[in-house]
């Protein structure tokens, strides 16, 4: 969450409240500080600088955090 800051034990639920949020809005924020993805990546569609305009109904939530504590919840609106 870049745009936090680490928000220690919270940053999971703050992620999956994000994820639904943009699904429920119809957006996609960009990744904070992404100018110059690196080329050896596959091509792959980096939201960059302004959110985009896009629906969708799934989407996932991944959450690293300290001592190994690792989620990824998948979410869908009905």
């Amino acid at each position: 969450m870049g745009y936090l800051g680490h928000t220690m034990g919270a940053s999971g639920a703050i992620e999956a409240i994000a994820t639904f949020l943009m699904m429920r809005e119809g957006f996609m924020a960009s990744t904070l500080n992404l100018e110059n993805p690196d080329p050896a990546l596959p091509p792959l569609k980096h939201v960059m600088g302004e959110a985009w305009d896009h629906r969708f109904s799934v989407g996932v939530s991944n959450n690293f955090a300290f001592g190994g504590v690792n989620t990824s919840l998948v979410l869908r609106l009905v």
